[in-house]
């Protein structure tokens, strides 16, 4: 399944969307987060991934990284 959702990077509006996998980490689910942000010099992207298993420790990390960009 996706999910997609508006949240904020850098002060600046991106869509997360939220994409499943098999993962070769013990045969199960992995869930891939992809991050993109429309910028005039393009296409801003950044992409998570983590086993399903893990992922709900391992988001509040991957949000630190998104809180950290700062476009200039």
């Amino acid at each position: 399944g996706r999910e997609a959702r508006a949240i904020q990077v850098g002060d600046q509006t991106a869509l997360l969307t939220t994409l499943y996998a098999t993962s070769p980490y013990r045969g199960e689910q992995e869930v891939d987060a992809l991050v993109t942000v429309a910028r005039p010099e393009g296409l801003f992207y950044a992409i998570f991934i983590a086993p399903q298993s893990e992922f709900d420790s391992i988001q509040k990390i991957f949000e630190e990284m998104l809180r950290s960009v700062r476009f200039f």
